[in-house]
């Protein structure tokens, strides 16, 4: 059994994960911690070393707890074809499922759809991290576009990334992922003063309205 902290650069910064290596199969787990990477010009300032020291002190007490839990059999190793399996076609699985179930349906397979759109029909499970998750949400956000190719509007954002944080819940409990990258990232919240208005009527209240007016 090894367990290792590896680096990999990201962009602007320096992604933290741990490589196994158990019994011929290797996998990742990646810590969703990142260091300061140096600058081209000039140096780290002291706060920056000082978190980068931090932040490795906290990746390698992780890889340690790994070690302890590895050797009690508390920490289970994750089939390794399974990191392969592709989550666009797990996430269609679990849509057919509520196939009697019209509008959560509906959402279901709204959402498929611009996963697909997202990925372009490809992502695999072992590629899903907190930085795919946020570019996901960013989509949804600012990219993603209705039928009438307006944006989405704040209720079908908040609708669609539920879905997709309910089935990297369900991933977890099918053992494809050790853990899910939503507990890191804000949902994105409901237009509750939409829901409040259709909760109490809103055909009513405009009706009452006019004839007042």
């Amino acid at each position: 059994m090894n367990i290792t902290l590896r680096q990999r650069r990201k962009g602007k910064k320096i992604s933290l994960y741990l490589d196994y290596y158990l019994d011929g199969k290797r996998e990742y787990e990646y810590l969703q911690l990142y260091l300061f990477p140096e600058p081209e010009i000039g140096k780290l300032t002291k706060e920056q070393k000082e978190e980068n020291r931090k932040t490795l002190a906290l990746a390698d007490a992780i890889r340690s707890k790994r070690v302890l839990q590895i050797k009690n059999e508390e920490y289970g190793f994750r089939d390794m074809n399974k990191g392969y399996a592709s989550f666009i076609d797990y996430f269609e699985t679990l849509t057919k499922k509520r196939k009697n179930s019209e509008g959560n349906w509906g959402t279901w397979d709204s959402t498929l759809k611009h996963l697909k759109r997202f990925t372009n029909g490809k992502h695999s499970f072992k590629d899903i991290n907190k930085d795919w998750l946020e570019d996901f949400k960013h989509y949804l956000q600012y990219v993603a576009k209705s039928k009438n190719n307006k944006s989405l509007s704040q209720n079908s954002q908040s609708s669609y990334y539920s879905k997709v944080k309910a089935a990297l819940n369900a991933a977890v409990k099918d053992g494809y992922l050790q853990n899910s990258p939503a507990i890191y990232i804000e949902s994105i919240k409901a237009d509750n003063l939409v829901t409040n208005l259709f909760k109490f009527n809103l055909p009513s209240i405009l009706c009452f309205c006019f004839y007042y007016v």
